[in-house]
């Protein structure tokens, strides 16, 4: 379904009509506020609180 809405866009701006690209950017920005975040989490293996000490006993 999001991909329709740069297709949508296209089409509106071909059409050079304000009241199409309002339109298609009405779907866009609602598409955006909900999957927005999950396209920009951070990926597996980020930061973590994990801390790693070690002595050398051996010499």
């Amino acid at each position: 379904m999001g991909l329709a809405v740069p297709l949508l866009l296209a089409f509106a701006a071909v059409a050079r009509s304000t009241g199409a690209v309002a339109a298609a950017l009405l779907p866009g920005l609602i598409w955006a506020a909900m999957f927005g975040s999950t396209l920009l989490r951070t990926p597996p293996g980020g930061p973590s609180d994990l801390a790693v000490g070690t002595v050398n006993v051996g010499g």
